[in-house]
């Protein structure tokens, strides 16, 4: 299983204007390993290998999505368990979500 662009680009992004070092060493070795689509977004579970350190603190760097694709725009949110990246939930703030965008703008 691969990422798909969107998620390589919201990782890229929060890893880009993260300052918790651990978190971008995380977001760098992090691999995909289930997502679930809902039809308004998707959760992706992430994998780390267990030599990665943990990090303190949470993810506030959680871009919005802005895209000609989504009625309404979206967003996203980088949950951590235990103090390691966990899952990946990309959502959109109207009615359908296409997993598959050909472009869009974070921010």
């Amino acid at each position: 299983m691969e990422f798909t662009p969107l998620e390589k680009a919201i990782l890229n992004w929060i890893a880009e204007h993260c300052d918790n070092e651990p978190i971008r060493q995380q977001i760098f070795a992090a691999y995909p390993t289930e997502r679930e689509l809902t039809g308004t977004g998707s959760f992706t579970k992430l994998a780390l290998a267990p030599h990665i350190p943990r990090a303190e603190g949470k993810v506030n760097m959680d871009p919005n999505i802005e895209s000609d694709e989504l009625e309404s725009g979206g967003g996203c949110v980088l949950f951590l368990v235990d103090g390691k990246i966990d899952t990946l939930e990309i959502y959109t703030f109207g009615d359908k979500f296409d997993p598959n965008l050909k472009s869009w703008k974070l921010s």
